[in-house]
């Protein structure tokens, strides 16, 4: 048995530099990328494709990520490849529904958490409206039952990165919004990170280490606008207007949690 996951040896998933398609995409191009030999395929829903592969394991498809894996002896891996978004999880909810698997998946304070697992030991566990649910790590496999197959050992750790990450996401935004409400939105200046100003974002990986470092700047508000959609124009007259209304102050630091949340590849 074979329970491959994406991303392995790396926690954190990371989508700062992607872009998900946000049209509807073929069949084809779902399945652009998948390396194993596709036996059938068929798809079900927007951007969504099951596909069967010749070795036996059943795949539902979510844009470029397998979000569930059905394998022969019927494990089952879930996997968000970085996009823990809401409708990633319906995706992976429903196809747990459609095979009776009694699972739930829940989001909270900005971690997902799986509820009816059994022997998940010394995993970090946390009640819930829906009782004792253990933390959600990409890669998680079970059994149809509930038994979990993924050590202990490794959810704690990669949890615990995790949980660590959150806590400085939360004080840095704290700190960004206190700066904001005693002066004015910061600028893109000269003396800003040479990266940040030569690439823009300066890539996921770039991204994460000024967070960890606690560091913020007015490249990183920029980038963060734009990955959040905004356009040049947007931007410019946000800066132009800015008056620091509590409404403005809460939109930008909610705009900078999430691009910093997603370059770790956490729940937005």
């Amino acid at each position: 048995m074979h329970h491959a996951r994406q991303g392995a040896g790396d926690y954190f998933g990371s989508r700062v530099s992607e872009t998900r398609y946000v049209g509807r995409r073929t069949k084809a191009d779902v399945l652009d990328g998948v390396t194993d030999e596709i036996k059938t395929s068929k798809c079900e829903g927007r951007n969504t494709v099951r596909y069967h592969t010749v070795d036996g394991d059943e795949r539902l498809r979510y844009h470029d990520t397998d979000v569930v894996t059905i394998y022969a002896d019927k494990s089952v891996t879930l996997h968000s490849g970085g996009w823990r978004t809401v409708t990633t999880k319906e995706r992976m909810v429903t196809e747990l529904r459609r095979l009776g698997i009694r699972i739930g998946l829940y989001a909270d304070k900005g971690q997902w958490w799986v509820s009816g697992l059994k022997g998940s030991g010394d995993a970090p566990v946390k009640d819930i409206w829906s009782g004792s649910c253990t933390v959600y790590v990409d890669g998680i496999t079970f059994q149809p039952d509930g038994t979990l197959i993924t050590a202990d050992a490794e959810l704690i750790e990669r949890a615990q990165a995790e949980v660590e990450v959150l806590k400085v996401i939360k004080k840095l935004c704290a700190k960004l919004r206190k700066d904001l409400t005693d002066g004015e939105l910061p600028k893109p200046e000269p003396g800003d990170c040479f990266i940040c100003q030569t690439a823009k974002s300066g890539g996921p990986a770039h991204v994460q280490a000024h967070v960890l470092k606690g560091e913020i700047n007015g490249h990183l508000i920029v980038a963060a606008l734009r990955w959040c959609g905004w356009t040049e124009d947007s931007i410019d007259w946000t800066y132009r207007q800015w008056s620091g209304r509590g409404s403005e102050i809460n939109q930008i630091v909610d705009k900078v949690r999430r691009y910093f949340r997603s370059a770790f590849g956490l729940t937005l």
